[in-house]
């Protein structure tokens, strides 16, 4: 079992399920019908998904400068609890690797679900863009969906995808600010069932693809990335970083690594698709990098539409709350740390 604690998550593109389409959606339901980022405004017909009320509000306690966030929802209880004895009854809303987890470790997997928040909140300027780009004929894919134009920068690009590219492009490029920086801790779980650190490191990111009015910004550029070792020993020091691009066809990514014993940067053109990457004990490749990462040549995606499926979300605690060892067990990752709402996604 491999473990990014920054890339825990469902990329929900990627299950497979029944789901519903809906091609009746235009620009003018952005901001009524549907949220100003194209999701479904009201709550659902149970009332386990609420109505959108604008996303989550700034904590109170929160000190930006010492990167922790407390948690809004501490005080919640799960409202159901998933195991072996139940998980048929729930299949409808659970991946099928989700349901074998939990068929396969009886004993000691389950999932805890909590009331249902859309925190998803976002500044006025990537909302104007986002609604612009929905009727802006000059935001499009290109080259069969493996690129889109200069013209989407700003805002979310298809607030309103019809395809699986254009789905996709909305999650390579999620606003999560411009820019920022993380620790990030990755280790694997061999087959003794003990946690083995692979890598811990300080990364660096932004996305010039949002970076409107910062002066020399390169309007191609989707995004690029920047990384140091810190931990552990054996590789602290090494360094790499790359730049993807909108149009990957016309602008391949561009990548470096330096190394601590040559001490020389080095062009990596091989970080790219399903390269072992080394951060991560070569367990992982470079396009499982924050769930997927870089061109998306090598699959087929298809657009089902959208589902209502347990996800995880605000997981405060598994960030925060649950150290290394705590979190990772022998075959899974501790499921007392985790947090599961049910949302709609696009499958």
């Amino acid at each position: 079992m491999t473990i990014n604690t920054c890339a825990l998550g469902l990329l929900a593109v990627l299950l497979a399920g029944a789901a519903v389409a809906d091609d009746r959606t235009s620009p003018s339901d952005l901001g009524t019908t549907l949220t100003r980022f194209g999701a479904i405004a009201a709550g659902n017909a149970d009332g386990s998904i609420p109505a959108y009320d604008g996303g989550l509000k700034v904590a109170a306690g929160l000190q930006p400068s010492d990167g922790f966030w407390p948690n809004p929802f501490v005080a919640e209880k799960p409202r159901l609890r998933i195991d072996a004895s139940n998980v048929e009854q729930y299949a409808a809303q659970l991946s099928a690797g989700q349901m074998k987890l939990i068929k396969d470790n009886p004993q000691s997997y389950f999932m805890e679900v909590y009331p249902t928040h859309r925190t998803a909140a976002f500044p006025e300027a990537f909302l104007a863009a986002t609604e612009r780009n929905a009727s802006n004929p000059e935001c499009k894919s290109l080259n069969d969906g493996l690129s889109i134009s200069e013209a989407c920068r700003g805002g979310l690009p298809f607030p309103l995808p019809k395809d699986g590219q254009q789905v996709m492009w909305n999650y390579i490029l999620n606003y999560q600010g411009i820019n920022g920086w993380d620790w990030n801790h990755s280790a694997y779980v061999v087959n003794q069932g003990h946690a083995t650190l692979t890598n811990t490191n300080r990364a660096t990111g932004e996305k010039p693809y949002y970076q409107l009015d910062v002066p020399g910004r390169d309007p191609r550029m989707a995004q690029r990335i920047w990384s140091r070792i810190i931990a552990p020993a054996r590789t602290a020091g090494q360094a790499s970083g790359y730049w993807d691009y909108l149009d990957p066809v016309a602008n391949a990514r561009s990548a470096w690594s330096y190394s601590t014993g040559q001490r020389r940067v080095r062009k990596a053109p091989e970080f790219a698709y399903d390269t072992p990457n080394s951060a991560f004990g070569g367990v992982a490749f470079y396009d499982e990098i924050f769930l997927f990462s870089g061109k998306m040549d090598r699959f087929d995606w298809k657009l089902l539409g959208k589902k209502e499926m347990l996800i995880p979300y605000s997981n405060y605690d598994l960030k925060w709350k649950c150290d290394m060892a705590t979190k990772l067990m022998e075959k899974h990752i501790n499921p007392a740390c985790e947090r599961w709402e049910l949302h709609r996604v696009w499958v």
